[in-house]
């Protein structure tokens, strides 16, 4: 893993050692990284439990309790569940000095449960009030900017087509725990524009 400091003067590269690799548990599982925000690194080690927050800069990390899905199955079911994670972003709220992430598990490609887990209050909640077609949105991770996460949503991808809603900008904001919609410019009248445009990322 590398990291790489975009405020100094020159584009400099550091690698970096994963401290919670090194544990014999987790040695031989693969770091998908979740997003990173004041300082902290969040990642998982497995599509559905063992989440890290890691300081890079410290080497510190903390795991967070593994969420509950005891509602839709036994334990002894869910190991035969195929999990993975579809939506997913993180970042610290300034008004509360809490560390969020906000997870969409896919469980046996059905069905999305979107899960929020608080650092400051140490739990799991689900999200409701999500629009039925945040399954189409083929981008994974929000992007961040003011504190609100933000996909893409293209309602002809090229995977899925979908006439339920025109082409529009899905917002999380991770304060309040509210989804919200931004409409797009309209670029022209092909109905084209979003052609090959089905990844959103935000410049600061």
């Amino acid at each position: 893993m590398e990291s790489l400091n975009l405020q100094a003067k020159s584009s400099s590269i550091r690698k970096l050692t994963c401290p919670f690799l090194e544990l014999e548990q987790w040695r031989f599982l693969q770091v998908t990284l979740l997003g990173s925000s004041s300082g902290l690194v969040c990642a998982s080690l497995d599509p559905h439990k063992n989440f890290i927050l890691w300081n890079p800069s410290t080497t510190v990390f903390r795991k967070l309790p593994d969420p509950d899905f005891g509602g839709y199955f036994s334990e002894e079911e869910a190991e035969e569940v195929e999990f993975s994670v579809y939506h997913y972003g993180f970042c610290c709220v300034s008004a509360t000095d809490d560390y969020k992430l906000l997870i969409g598990f896919r469980i046996n490609s059905e069905f999305e449960e979107l899960l929020i887990f608080s650092w400051k209050n140490q739990i799991w909640r689900a999200i409701s009030g999500a629009p039925k077609w945040i399954n189409r949105i083929t981008q994974s991770q929000g992007a961040l900017s003011n504190e609100k996460l933000h996909w893409l949503f293209d309602h002809n991808n090229g995977f899925y087509e979908s006439h339920e809603e025109e082409d529009c900008v899905l917002t999380f904001d991770l304060e309040n725990e509210e989804f919200g919609k931004l409409s797009l410019p309209d670029f022209d009248d092909n109905d084209d524009h979003l052609e090959y445009a089905n990844l959103l990322r935000v410049s600061c």
